[in-house]
């Protein structure tokens, strides 16, 4: 039980993503917040589970959001699933990633990198872990 709940949580890392939605949920004075959903491509013999997230985002290094993976995602062995994820966007970010953005846009794709904390839910309670995740993601 312990190895598959183990193997679950790691073969997220192997998962393929791109984007699959955006909806604008709410804004503000300070920036707004959207509703991302991405599609994951799970090649792996295990289910990939993702419990609970909160994280920073960067394209091509330069920072875009922060964002929250607040409920559990499963996506099927060898199969595709979608991951929803809130991201919060401050004004200030906006001029110094316009350039970026416009040209992932353009491109189809970006480099991506993801610093932040994922909490794991076990039996015996949350255990937290900070991560670092770097990939190219589709825009299609």
């Amino acid at each position: 039980m312990a190895c598959t709940w183990i193997a679950q949580r790691k073969a997220l890392a192997k998962c393929d993503f791109s984007l699959h939605a955006v909806k604008l949920v709410n804004a503000d004075f300070s920036g707004f917040e959207l509703e991302v959903k991405l599609k994951a491509q799970n090649p792996n013999d295990v289910d990939a589970v993702l419990d609970r997230l909160d994280y920073t985002l960067f394209m091509e290094g330069v920072e875009v959001a922060q964002g929250l993976v607040s409920e559990k995602h499963t996506i099927p062995k060898r199969g595709e699933g979608i991951i929803t994820t809130r991201l919060k966007v401050k004004y200030s970010t906006i001029p110094k990633m316009a350039d970026v953005v416009m040209a992932a846009v353009a491109n189809k794709k970006s480099r991506i990198r993801m610093t932040g904390t994922v909490h794991f839910d076990t039996p015996l309670g949350t255990i937290s872990h900070g991560i670092e995740l770097e990939r190219t993601v589709r825009l299609d």
